[in-house]
C-alpha cells in the first residue's frame, strides 16, 4: 500500500518533496528537542525561486511573531523558546528565494534553509545544528534559554566555529571579550556602513549584547 506520508513508497517520488514530506514520519512527537518537521506543499516547492528584493513583498512571506505563529500552525504544535526565536530572526518563506548575496546568491527556503539543509525536515536541521553547537561550545546545555537562543542564532548563521576568536573567548569563560570579537566582522562592519537597521547588524549586536550579559561563575 502506498503510504502518502513515506516518500520511499510513492512512485518517482524525488527532490525536495522526498525529504520534506519524509519529516512527517521521522518525527518524534516525544521529542524533547520540541522542534517539529516543517512541511511545504508540492505546489509551494516546485515553484522557481524568486529574487530576494521581491520576499519581503511577497505574501508567502512572514516575519517575527507571524513567523512564528505560522510555522507553528504548519508542524500543529508550539516551539520551544530557542527555537520561536531563532524563527522570528530568519522569518518564514513558504517556497524558495534566493538570499541577498550580491554575488552567487543562495538559494533558500522555508526557515533560511541553504546548501544540505534546504531540502531537510525542520526538526532534523534543529537537531543537526544543536548537535554541532554542543560539541563547540561544551557548557551549552548548562547556559540559561536566552545564552542558548544568542549561541544558537550564531551557529544558524555560520558565525560558530572552533577556531574563531570569540568561541575561544567564550569557551574560557571571558565573555566580555567574546561579546566584543564576534562583532569584529567583515560582513557586519560591511552591512553597518550601508544600513544601520540591518538584519543582520541587528542579530549580531543582539548576540553580543547577550554575551556580554553573561556572568563569570
Amino acid at each position: 500500500m502506498i503510504n502518502p506520508f513515506n516518500p520511499t513508497t510513492v512512485p518517482g517520488l524525488m527532490g525536495p518533496l522526498a525529504g520534506l514530506l519524509k519529516g512527517l514520519s521521522d518525527d518524534n512527537p516525544k521529542s524533547t528537542l520540541g522542534a517539529p518537521s516543517m512541511v511545504l506543499s508540492e505546489d509551494e516547492l516546485n515553484v522557481d525561486p524568486i529574487s530576494n528584493r521581491d520576499v519581503f513583498k511577497d505574501k508567502r512571506y512572514f516575519s517575527g511573531n507571524r513567523a512564528v505563529a505560522e510555522v507553528e500552525r504548519r508542524i500543529g504544535r508550539e516551539l520551544e523558546p530557542r527555537f520561536k526565536d531563532l524563527v522570528r530572526e530568519e522569518g518564514f518563506f513558504a517556497g524558495r528565494y534566493f538570499d541577498d548575496r550580491a554575488k552567487d546568491p543562495v538559494e533558500t527556503a522555508g526557515v533560511g534553509q541553504t546548501g544540505e539543509y534546504l531540502n531537510m525536515p525542520l526538526s532534523q536541521v534543529f537537531k543537526k545544528q544543536e548537535s554541532q553547537l554542543k560539541s563547540v561550545i561544551p557548557t551549552y546545555e548548562d547556559q540559561p534559554e536566552e545564552v542558548k537562543s544568542a549561541l544558537l542564532s550564531a551557529k544558524y548563521r555560520g558565525d560558530l566555529n572552533p577556531k574563531y576568536k570569540w568561541v575561544k573567548h567564550f569557551n574560557n569563560g571571558n565573555y566580555s571579550e567574546a561579546a566584543k570579537e564576534i562583532l569584529d566582522h567583515e560582513e557586519y562592519r560591511s552591512r553597518k556602513k550601508k544600513n544601520p537597521d540591518d538584519g543582520v547588524v541587528k542579530r549580531l549586536d543582539h548576540i553580543s549584547k547577550i554575551l556580554s550579559s553573561i556572568k563569570k561563575k
